[in-house]
């Protein structure tokens, strides 16, 4: 996904769509690392673990709920332990400056 993200030009588009089954965030996953659990119908309800230390996430309207509380759960685990080497990036759309204030975006997820 990230590759072809990088080979767009200004002006092209892209389709989205998603989460379509579980998300989980497991902290500690070692390494300084994050791991997230995917679970749905390709996977036979079996988590499919997958680590990383780099994640990006897009969401748009109620869909920022997930995403915060992920972001949340990174925070509390980063808490514990400052030297994990985890960078999140979220893109979500908002209308106006003044709805980041009155989210506590700027505050902290």
């Amino acid at each position: 996904m990230s590759q072809y993200m990088e080979g767009l030009k200004l002006g092209d588009t892209m389709d989205f769509r998603g989460p379509t089954g579980m998300i989980e965030y497991k902290a500690g996953a070692g390494n300084g690392r994050g791991a997230l659990g995917l679970a749905g119908h390709w996977v036979a309800n079996k988590f499919d673990i997958r680590k990383f230390n780099k994640l990006g996430m897009i969401a748009g309207g109620t869909g920022i709920t997930p995403m915060l509380q992920v972001m949340r759960a990174i925070k509390k685990d980063w808490l514990k332990d400052p030297t994990r080497k985890l960078l999140v990036h979220c893109c979500y759309p908002l209308t106006s400056p003044l709805k980041v204030l009155k989210n506590g975006f700027l505050s902290g997820a």
